[in-house]
Formats: C-alpha cells, structure tokens, sequence
C-alpha cells in the first residue's frame, strides 16, 4: 500500500510514512492488512469548500485534520480487496455518528454526498 501511495502521490516513501503515522495519530486513519483509507471530519463550510475544490484537500490537509464537524469526508482509499476496508469503514461510520458523509469518485469527477440518520443519545 505503502508503495502505490508513494506512486500515487509522487512524494518519497520516508514523506508518504509519515503521512500515514500522522494521520493514525489523528485517529483518522481506517485501515486493515489489505487496505487503508483516511477520513476528514468536517464543518458545513469546510465540507463546502471541500466539494466545490477537489484540490482543497491537498492544500489545506493539515489543517483540516485538525477539524471537528459533523461531516466525514473520506479520502485516500487504497486497497487489495474491498471486503475488510469496508467493514472498518462503516465502524468508523458507526462511532463517529455524522451527519453525513462524502468522498470523491476516483477520477475526482464527481462528489459523492449522503446523509446518515443520527443516532444521537
């Protein structure tokens, strides 16, 4: 995984690690032994700017994950095989409780929005 973000991204393995251990230190990092997947969460105008920006990730990426909305916004998803990320996906989905959640589709052409019904108690 290490390696096709180290492709993806164009930065050195030693950038991309650190990366990686610094968003887990967030508590914003899913992951299992064959994927992992980053996750924002974010206030309305954050999530806003968010959508009508796909480059607002990348420029503004330490700064969001220091953010505390309602929203998550996934990102970074890199995987083998689809069955465990997703199950740590929906617990991260069920701890979390947001309002919604949203990501880009893989071509970065379409925004991907969906309100959760609350569980709040």
């Amino acid at each position: 995984m290490i390696e096709t973000l180290e492709r993806i991204s164009a930065r050195p393995k030693k950038d991309v690690v650190n990366f990686i251990d610094y968003v887990r230190s967030k508590d914003r990092a899913i992951y299992d032994d064959r994927g992992i997947c980053f996750y924002l969460k974010l206030n309305n105008l954050m999530l806003r700017r968010v959508r009508e920006d796909k480059n607002y990730i990348i420029n503004n990426i330490l700064f969001l994950l220091t953010c505390k909305g309602d929203n998550l916004h996934f990102f970074g998803l890199v995987l083998d095989k689809a069955v465990g990320i997703r199950r740590e996906i929906k617990l991260a989905i069920k701890k979390e409780n947001p309002k919604s959640i949203s990501w880009w589709d893989k071509t970065m052409d379409k925004f991907i929005y969906r309100e959760i019904k609350q569980c709040r108690q």
